[in-house]
């Protein structure tokens, strides 16, 4: 049962089950994030040749991305789109 007020349990209420699974999962993460931690001497590996390859990728895209609307906006007459109304 919320307090009608703050919309938050009122004292004495039992926690709600999304409490409990927000415990767990931060319980998870912690542990997660000790043994991770806890890894000495494990070196980190950067597959630096796939890395570039998702870059060029992405910027490839991102130019593809931006050509209709670079070639639509170019045909405006340069007067009237300082002019237009935008509201």
């Amino acid at each position: 049962m919320t307090c009608p007020r703050r919309g938050t349990l009122a004292p004495g209420d039992v926690s709600p089950p999304e409490n409990a699974r927000t415990r767990r999962r931060v319980r998870a993460r912690a542990v997660g994030a000790a043994a991770v931690l806890g890894q000495e001497g494990v070196p980190l590996v950067i597959p630096w040749d796939r890395a570039a390859l998702f870059f060029v990728a992405s910027a490839a895209i991102g130019v593809l991305a931006s050509l209709w609307p670079g070639r639509r906006a170019a045909r405006i007459p340069m007067l009237t789109a300082i002019t237009a109304d935008t509201g």
